[in-house]
């Protein structure tokens, strides 16, 4: 039997979570995308706290929707966290909590540290990226949030029905009341804590006795958000939580949500078109996936020779049965949605795509997987000898390092794309507004923001029938200004919208001055020829003086990022 140095518990387990952290390496150097795009800059406009109250009204008036936490979380990170790189470290340390919780729960659901080793070992086969709405990249993190939530309250919830301690109680009811605050996933997750309470003891009535707190906190919430959709006038109006009941559609979204949730869906079925013109697994190796990779098949080996030492676990039915009902349950909400019905039943191209529960649902799967494998070890160890789980334990190796792998790999794939086509050019403007490139405009002037980024040789869709984000989110806007220039502007960004600003302060004669500042990029041919310095782009800052905005102005300032950032100058005015 193969025998590996004794590694304390507390050291393996900070070596899963640092393997789990170079998995995360295309979330950290990602760009802001999706509603963050516009959410980044929230704190350009005006105080805090009245921001926050104009956004509940919102979410509670408009569209009916009682998930006060999913505003007052959202809103917070994005206020407090406008650069970029800090919100991406966020959303990894979330997403490492996540690892770390599931780790947890599997080891008290087993009673095995080993196993709740394996659980985070494998976490990251659920870390699948896409460029369309994605629960890690995206959404402040609300996805990792909300495991978060409902893993800590299942933690507690046995931790209640082991001891007695009505502390134990209180704040599990409490972890999953945020979670039905944040999200309505919640409501249909609720049949997890009677299961829970079920197989501990064995006994039907003790499940439902133990689970009837939680059973009624649910309900109540249920009828909450009946009452706030029939009181609220925009309520019912709104089409990402109205149910659209054709069951021919409902099939069809379910089957495509629950595809997506399975390991390299995203490649295989190619939504976005990205790998089709691209190969995901052409080109270099980054060294930092290497030794991921060479991490994780050694973590592998190390855990199976201790497992295998181990006594077999009765839980993998459990734990199957739990990873199962993630996976069924959470994408049936989704099945039922007008919206995502029409994003999702798209028809050619729509398989692997997915809404955002395709995170929960991926760790559910991982549950799935170590539940197989606890069953299969149960059944294998009193019957095969040392070759027949040594033949077991290569098997293992040769499908899951090579799937983990595919995923790294798909990724950054995924990562580096997005950055291309949005977030190297939208830094490159960031850069120059906080170097000072609006430095001569006085406060209040109209200033046009044009993207001149036109995507080569082929532009990989969000969707099959969405281009991109740079265009559909409004995100070059006067907040955007005031968050990374300091200055109060009047800001569009389309010309139509410099017409509008300058006939309605002129009167109609279209006279007004006005500026623009156009973004330039270095174009994708210039980045994947290796050139360092094709992630940025170069500025124009011009006066105009006549009514049409398309029409050359008087150049102010020329700014390259290239230059600026050798010697830390802006540039100059043209002569």
């Amino acid at each position: 039997m193969l025998r590996f140095p004794k590694i304390p518990d507390a050291l393996f387990e900070t070596g899963l979570l640092a393997l789990a952290a170079l998995a995360l390496i295309p979330v950290a150097t990602n760009g802001f995308r999706s509603d963050d795009l516009v959410n980044a800059s929230i704190s350009g406009n005006g105080d805090y706290f009245g921001y926050l109250r104009d956004d509940l009204r919102m979410w509670f008036v408009d569209r009916g929707r009682i998930n006060a936490l999913t505003i007052a979380f959202t809103d917070s990170v994005h206020w407090f966290l406008p650069r970029v790189f800090p919100y991406k470290i966020f959303l990894c340390a979330l997403i490492l909590s996540n690892v770390w919780l599931a780790g947890r729960f599997v080891r008290a659901v087993s009673g095995s540290v080993h196993w709740g080793f394996l659980a985070m070992l494998l976490a990251p086969l659920a870390f699948q990226l896409r460029l369309y709405h994605d629960p890690l990249l995206d959404f402040a993190g609300m996805l990792p949030f909300f495991v978060d939530l409902i893993l800590a309250s299942l933690l507690l919830a046995l931790r209640w029905d082991e001891t007695g301690k009505k502390a134990f109680l209180v704040f599990s009811l409490a972890f999953y009341l945020a979670s039905i605050l944040l999200y309505e996933l919640a409501f249909p997750l609720l049949v997890l804590f009677p299961l829970l309470f079920f197989f501990r003891n064995r006994s039907l009535r003790h499940g439902v006795r133990a689970s009837l707190p939680f059973t009624l906190l649910a309900v109540s919430m249920a009828l909450l958000t009946l009452l706030v959709r029939v009181e609220t006038p925009g309520g019912a109006g709104y089409y990402g939580i109205t149910p659209s009941w054709s069951p021919a559609v409902i099939l069809s979204t379910y089957a495509k949500q629950l595809v997506a949730g399975l390991p390299l869906s995203y490649v295989w079925g190619d939504p976005s078109f990205l790998f089709t013109y691209d190969p995901v697994f052409s080109g270099p190796v980054p060294w930092h996936e290497w030794l991921a990779r060479a991490g994780f098949g050694a973590a592998l080996v190390a855990l199976g020779a201790r497992i295998f030492r181990d006594p077999p676990v009765e839980v993998g039915g459990l734990l199957a049965l739990f990873g199962l009902l993630m996976a069924l349950l959470v994408a049936l909400l989704i099945s039922f949605s007008s919206k995502y019905q029409s994003e999702l039943h798209l028809g050619d191209g729509s398989w692997g795509l997915g809404y955002l529960p395709v995170y929960p649902q991926a760790l559910g799967g991982v549950l799935v997987v170590l539940g197989a494998l606890m069953a299969a070890l149960r059944w294998l160890i009193p019957r095969g000898g040392l070759w027949a789980m040594l033949a077991f334990g290569v098997l293992i190796l040769a499908v899951i390092v090579p799937v983990y792998g595919a995923t790294l790999a798909a990724n950054r794939k995924v990562s580096e794309q997005s950055n291309i086509d949005l977030h190297f050019r939208r830094q490159s403007l960031v850069l120059a507004l906080e170097a000072g490139v609006l430095g001569d405009l006085p406060e209040g002037s109209r200033l046009l923001l044009l993207d001149e980024y036109t995507p080569r040789p082929y532009a990989p869709r969000l969707r099959s029938d969405l281009q991109g984000w740079s265009r559909s989110y409004r995100w070059r806007n006067s907040a955007f200004a005031k968050v990374h220039s300091g200055k109060t502007l009047r800001v569009c960004d389309t010309p139509e919208g410099a017409r509008d600003l300058m006939k309605q302060a002129s009167g109609g004669d279209g006279a007004s001055p006005l500026f623009r500042c156009t973004l330039y990029s270095h174009g994708l041919d210039s980045y994947r020829a290796g050139d360092p310095w094709a992630r940025w782009g170069w500025i124009r800052v011009e006066r105009l003086r006549g009514a049409d905005p398309t029409a050359p102005g008087e150049l102010l300032v020329h700014w390259d990022a290239r230059e600026a950032l050798r010697t830390g100058k802006v540039g100059g005015k043209a002569k």
